[in-house]
């Protein structure tokens, strides 16, 4: 239960100073006697967002205190505990000192930060406002506000600039994803330029692994192999009577004696021919062949190396030459690739340029109507607030452009892009003559704000 409230110099109230009892307490006053500061400061000494804004004309600081009993509050007491605050006293003490420079949290003298405060505050009352849901509270709310009483053609001019910037968050939402993809490929680009030079250095070809292979053994025993071949020819026919092909001579020439003693064994000298021929065609491919085997040392060390650089290369990759070959090819597929990445990025960045620029124009043309309409909307709203006794009442259209070092060039200067422009609007009030201009959200009694929304 609260026991007392003590505010000094937040928003209009100077000072406060309110004692509760234990029954029903019913605050009453007229619109602007400060019930909603009272509510405001509860809720602040609660956890609530303690601004700047809410001190006091002319003040340096605003200061809360409100007293509360613990009875029945066994929640409270249990955080109180865990967080080494509680000291079996009856009565709890918030205090918050709200400067411009920073704010200061005390339970019972104690420092303690806001997060912990707002734990402790949740658990000691339970705060309802009679404006919770009021969209004009919602400060954006107020640029639809203001557009929406631009009329027509404001709202012709608000949908380019935001179909604009739509498409602006696109691209670079896009161009966020590209460039990621592109910085990875460049932490592999070099090494899959270095495997693809030394895959085309290499040259592979299908097939050309045996055929080296079978010429470095022909290289290797060029001597051994041409003397066998010399060695079958002279076997076959030499000057001697002991050569094969006089042989078969012999043995042809007996068998077609033979024959002319039968003609039943004629078909062995004819198959005694056939052989003798198919002999002279062996002993010509054995000549040809050993005519081709010459020894050179140069060509046997280029197949030699040639072979290491393969074997190099199929032991590095883990691979045969055929999947070597079409290694390289899914490897200059994939710079293709990268490529295509970078061409893409370049074409985003020119329409991004191209189309930041357009927003720029357009963007600050709606920014200029905006600040016309609102002269005029100020007008409207003042107008009425007279007519609902709020004679003293000031109101206006504050407008900021938020510095931004990747938005839209506007005079010279970078400024945030909004969705729907580069406008930050806010309503600002001072309901008494002498006071700042504040928030409505800040300073306003739900009275007034009540005045406002009509």
């Amino acid at each position: 239960m609260i026991l007392g409230l003590l505010v000094t110099n937040l928003a209009i109230a100077k000072k406060i100073e309110l004692s509760f009892d234990s029954n029903l307490v019913v605050i009453s006053g007229e619109t602007g006697a400060g019930k909603t500061i009272i509510m405001n400061a509860i809720g602040i000494a609660c956890g609530a967002n303690a601004s700047q804004e809410l001190i006091r004309t002319g003040e340096k600081s605003a200061l809360i205190e409100v007293s509360f009993t613990l009875n029945n509050t066994p929640k409270a007491i249990g955080i109180l505990q865990r967080l080494s605050l509680y000291d079996k006293e009856e009565m709890l003490i918030i205090s918050r000192l709200i400067s411009k420079n920073r704010t200061r949290n005390t339970i019972n003298g104690h420092l303690i930060l806001s997060k912990e405060l707002k734990e402790v505050g949740r658990t000691l009352v339970d705060l309802h406002g009679q404006y919770e849901a009021q969209s004009l509270l919602d400060v954006n709310n107020h640029i639809k506000l203001l557009d929406k009483f631009g009329g027509r053609g404001m709202s012709e001019i608000r949908e380019k600039v935001v179909a604009e910037i739509s498409r602006f968050n696109e691209i670079k939402n896009t161009l966020t994803e590209l460039e990621d993809t592109d910085r990875k490929y460049k932490e592999e680009r070099d090494f899959i330029n270095f495997e693809i030079s030394e895959l085309e250095g290499a040259n592979l070809i299908e097939g050309e692994e045996e055929e080296l292979r079978e010429e470095e053994k022909i290289l290797s025993n060029a001597k051994e192999l041409s003397d066998l071949l010399k060695m079958s020819q002279d076997l076959i026919n030499n000057d001697e009577g002991t050569s094969i092909f006089k042989l078969f001579s012999l043995l042809r020439n007996n068998i077609e004696k033979a024959t002319e003693i039968t003609e039943k064994i004629k078909y062995i000298s004819d198959s005694i021919e056939k052989m003798q021929t198919e002999l002279k065609e062996i002993n010509r491919d054995i000549s040809n062949f050993n005519m081709s085997i010459i020894y050179d040392p140069e060509r046997l060390i280029y197949i030699e190396d040639r072979l290491a650089l393969i074997s190099k290369l199929k032991m590095k990759y883990r691979k045969s030459i055929l999947e070597l070959i079409e290694y390289l090819r899914q490897l200059k597929d994939k710079v293709s690739s990268f490529n295509s990445v970078t061409d893409k990025i370049d074409n985003l960045k020119k329409e991004e340029d191209k189309l930041l620029k357009m927003i720029g124009f357009d963007a600050l043309e709606l920014s200029l109507k905006r600040k016309e309409v609102a002269e005029q909307f100020r007008e409207r709203v003042i107008s009425e607030l007279r007519d609902l006794a709020m004679e003293n009442a000031d109101f206006k259209v504050d407008f900021e452009a938020v510095g931004d070092n990747e938005g839209v060039l506007i005079d010279g200067k970078k400024v945030k892009l909004f969705s729907d422009g580069i406008d930050s609007v806010q309503f600002i009030i001072k309901t008494n003559p002498g006071d700042d201009f504040k928030p409505l959200t800040s300073i306003a009694s739900g009275g007034e704000i009540s005045r406002v929304m009509l």
